[in-house]
């Protein structure tokens, strides 16, 4: 299955004081909103997950200016995407099984080109066995 998420993908769900994010809880109900009409019930076994994290800038980046940016780092961008899927296409987030991240920046016009929106997307696609 593969669903496409608009937006820029969200990473942190809380700030540096401890409050959530309104854009952490947005994102986290898109994703689950996108992939509920695609599973009936939680699977029981491991679950191969590829996440594909898009992000744009105005500007070329080099992969070294991505943290300045904003960009999150692989293993903290699959957190709450992981975590919007849990109980829904998992019982538990240690099911998904392998994992794939994958983080690609590019100009909104590019974005907008290639999945319909400006400012980012995620690309979800999952295998169940």
């Amino acid at each position: 299955m593969r669903i496409l998420v608009p937006g820029r993908p969200q990473a942190n769900q809380r700030d540096k004081q401890g409050h959530l994010l309104e854009a952490a809880k947005t994102y986290m109900d898109a994703v689950r909103e996108a992939a509920a009409p695609l599973v009936e019930r939680p699977h029981h076994s491991s679950v191969r997950i590829d996440l594909h994290f898009v992000y744009t800038s105005l500007n070329p980046l080099t992969i070294s200016a991505w943290p300045q940016s904003n960009i999150p780092n692989a293993d903290t961008a699959a957190g709450l995407a992981l975590r919007a899927l849990t109980g829904l296409l998992t019982h538990h987030k240690s099911q998904f099984n392998p994992l794939t991240v994958t983080r690609t920046v590019l100009t909104p016009g590019e974005c907008e080109r290639l999945h319909g929106t400006t400012d980012g997307a995620t690309i979800i696609t999952w295998e169940t066995n």
